[in-house]
C-alpha cells in the first residue's frame, strides 16, 4: 500500500490508513511472550479449526508452531517504510525487535535456520536461510540507526550466500513446498 500511495497520490491517503491496518495487524499477532520468538510476526495463521479442515495443505499445518525466518525481515522491511510515510515510532521499534532477534540468533556462518520453533526458539531444518530480503533488512537498519554491527552482520550473510550458494550452486529450498 505505501508503493501504490507513491504511485498513486490522490489515494494515497487511504492507502496509508490500510498499510497501517496491516501493520497494526502484524504487530498484534506477532508471537507473545509466551514464546522464545517472542515480538517476530507469524509465517503461519492456522488456528486449531483451520488446522483440521482437510483444504489446508499438509506442510502448513505441520508448520504451525514454527517461523520461517526468511519472512521477519520482509516484515521489517515494511515496518520501516510504514515508520517513515507516518512518522510512528511503533512500527520502527516493530523493525529493531525483529533486527536485534536476527542479530542475536545468527549462526557462525553468518546465516540463519530456515525454520524455527516458536515455542523452543529451536531450529527445525537443516537449511539455512538464502533470502537477500534479509540484507536489505539489515541494510536498511544500518542506515536508519547509523550502527556499523548491521552492515557488519549484512557482509557475514553475503559471504555465506557466495561461498555456499553462488560458488557452490547450492541453492537450498526456501519455501514451504519444498521440504
Amino acid at each position: 500500500m505505501i508503493s501504490y500511495a507513491k504511485l498513486e497520490p490522490e489515494n494515497a491517503e487511504k492507502a496509508i490508513e490500510i498499510a497501517k491496518i496491516g501493520g497494526d495487524f502484524l504487530i498484534e499477532t506477532s508471537y507473545g511472550e509466551d514464546c522464545a520468538l517472542k515480538g517476530l510476526p507469524r509465517t503461519y495463521m492456522i488456528n486449531d479449526t483451520d488446522a483440521k479442515q482437510e483444504c489446508v495443505p499438509d506442510e502448513p499445518r505441520q508448520r504451525k508452531n514454527m517461523i520461517m525466518m526468511i519472512y521477519p525481515a520482509e516484515a521489517g522491511v515494511n515496518y520501516i517504510e510504514l515508520s517513515k510515510v507516518t512518522g510512528d515510532k511503533k512500527y520502527f521499534d516493530a523493525a529493531m525487535h525483529i533486527a536485534n532477534f536476527y542479530k542475536d540468533t545468527v549462526l557462525p556462518n553468518g546465516s540463519w535456520p530456515l525454520l524455527m520453533s516458536a515455542k523452543s526458539g529451536e531450529k527445525t531444518s537443516e537449511k539455512c536461510c538464502v533470502a537477500f530480503i534479509i540484507s536489505q533488512f539489515l541494510r536498511m537498519i544500518g542506515e536508519e540507526t547509523k550502527e556499523q554491527i548491521w552492515f557488519d552482520i549484512d557482509k557475514k550473510y553475503i559471504e555465506y550466500i557466495t561461498k555456499t550458494c553462488h560458488e557452490k550452486y547450492d541453492w537450498q529450498a526456501q519455501f514451504e513446498d519444498a521440504p
